[in-house]
């Protein structure tokens, strides 16, 4: 018997190292694309689409690394309560939800979209969607490392 689970933990310890070098290896080829000029300029063409929308960000270094690529609307939301967002908000109807991507970043963008989808907000999910399916970043301050590198 502890021979067999001796067996089966070597060969779970080998199939996951393969997982996890397949893991890398894509997203590499996701990060970079072919080109990783051609990744950064497609980066900067999507931020182009959402300087002048209203976008809410999590904390101060995601509204700074915004602004360094010249987002004008940014409202953070550290510090205030979820339902004063709203209150916040300058009259527009259609809002960039930037929350991070890691686990409460997602439970934040859920709590947050619900919200302002009841106060009549549209929500602008293309740049986030372009974030998650297209780099291997998972916090907004991290765009600048992307460009940087």
């Amino acid at each position: 018997m502890l021979v067999l689970s001796s067996l089966v933990a070597r060969k779970s310890r080998i199939s996951f190292k393969k997982f996890e070098q397949k893991r890398e290896n894509f997203c590499r080829l996701r990060y970079a694309g072919s080109n990783p000029a051609t990744s950064v300029k497609m980066l900067i063409e999507e931020i182009e689409k959402i300087k002048k929308k209203v976008v809410i960000v999590e904390g101060k270094k995601d509204k700074i690394c915004l602004e360094n690529f010249g987002v004008e609307k940014i409202i953070t939301l550290s510090g205030i309560g979820l339902f004063e967002i709203v209150d916040k908000l300058p009259k527009c109807k259609e809002v960039v939800l930037l929350t991070d991507l890691d686990k409460k970043g997602k439970e934040l963008y859920s709590r947050l979209r619900n919200i302002l989808i009841k106060n009549g907000y549209k929500i602008d999910n293309n740049f986030r969607n372009y974030l998650f399916r297209e780099t291997k970043i998972r916090q907004i301050e991290g765009l600048k490392k992307l460009v940087n590198s």
